[in-house]
């Protein structure tokens, strides 16, 4: 992410307004490996296993 931006003002009033944010030259990540996955699902795997297994 290159910039984010705010935008905002009220009327003299101050019973309307406008507010806006804005995102420019977002970056699209490459999806994950099905290695990176299986290693993910394996450690949570783990801890669940653990954690039930602390409860006996």
């Amino acid at each position: 992410m290159d910039e984010v931006r705010f935008y905002a003002f009220s009327t003299a009033n101050r019973t309307s307004g406008f507010s806006a944010a804005a995102i420019d030259n977002v970056r699209v990540l490459a999806v994950p490996e099905p290695q990176t996955w299986a290693m993910l699902m394996g450690g949570l795997a783990l801890i669940g296993w653990r954690r039930r297994a602390n409860r006996r």
